[in-house]
């Protein structure tokens, strides 16, 4: 492509080699108009590569801007147990961040927005501080149901803009008399079961405590059963960053489980559990016999459901 404009330049710089006495236009003519171009491609290029390209939102996003709004913040006003959120999180955004404040800030991370079903940390110790970008924004219910103030302490000007949450010292709901360990890697200490507000899916929000180093592949199961054991609807998943956490730390993950359409109300009972993605294997608790299962049974009646 570069070759054509090329080409039409040494053309026209022949054709003032070329041109005689008479033709003093031409001598003098086609170095102004080639002077001319030049000035203005250059005139475009530094608008284009210089004002409006890095200003535009997609190149913000791309080049991962709100990292560095959020490095800023912190030089600021450092947080004693920051918890960052991305729409899909992958080590290399840690990377970013650390380079970009010059240490490491000794977060959590979770995958939070539209297209996951999300997660967030309430760090062991307390005095949490949640930052996430505009794009990943939590469900509101998830926000609730981990005692979350809606209201942000901050939220920035730029876009793509972020926002700061405080989070609160310790999760409150739970409907477990006790905690239900997966073998030395986590306890689940709670949950909420509601509909969505459509009605089309069953939420289920988890919290479960850190109790030892997690496995990166670990991952959660919510199935969904009749009372013949026939699977209804499940989800699987894990939206919290393994190995970000540290024992003690609080996990709130929010499962959706789509509504079948030949049922009317809930009715049949979940089955929950931790595995291994990397081979399938499933995590084992002790129920409260002391015999070994890999899940938990939870029955959909009133006692369990919450609205």
């Amino acid at each position: 492509v570069y070759t054509f404009p090329a080409l039409a330049v040494a053309w026209l710089w022949q054709k003032r080699e070329q041109a005689g006495p008479d033709a003093a236009w031409a001598r003098g003519g086609i170095p102004l108009l080639l002077a001319a171009l030049l000035l203005l491609n250059l005139a475009v290029t530094i608008t284009y590569g210089f004002v409006q390209w890095p200003q535009a939102l997609e190149t913000r996003l791309k080049y991962q801007s709100v990292l560095v709004d959020i490095a800023d913040y912190l030089k600021e006003e450092p947080a004693g147990a920051p918890v960052f959120a991305d729409g899909f999180y992958r080590p290399i955004t840690a990377d970013s961040l650390r380079r970009d404040l010059g240490e490491d800030p000794q977060g959590r991370w979770v995958q939070t927005g539209e297209d996951v079903a999300g997660a967030l940390i309430l760090p062991a110790g307390g005095e949490g501080t949640l930052f996430v970008p505009e794009f990943a924004a939590p469900d509101e219910v998830l926000l609730a149901l981990a005692g979350v103030d809606m209201q942000p302490l901050y939220r920035s000007h730029k876009r793509p803009a972020f926002s700061v949450y405080d989070l609160p010292v310790e999760h409150q709901e739970s409907k477990l008399p006790e905690a239900l360990p997966f073998e030395d890697v986590l306890s689940l200490v709670g949950y909420e079961i509601t509909m969505t507000q459509a009605g089309q899916a069953l939420q289920m929000v988890t919290a479960w405590q850190v109790d030892g180093e997690l496995p990166d592949d670990l991952a959660i199961f919510v199935h969904w059963s009749d009372s013949t054991g026939q699977l209804l609807s499940q989800h699987d998943g894990f939206d919290a960053a393994a190995g970000t956490l540290r024992p003690g730390d609080i996990i709130i993950q929010r499962h959706i489980l789509p509504w079948p359409s030949t049922l009317q109300s809930p009715t049949g009972s979940l089955q929950l559990g931790l595995y291994l993605r990397e081979d399938g294997r499933r995590l084992e608790l002790l129920d409260g016999a002391g015999k070994p299962a890999t899940q938990h049974l939870i029955p959909l009646d009133e006692d369990h459901l919450g609205g």
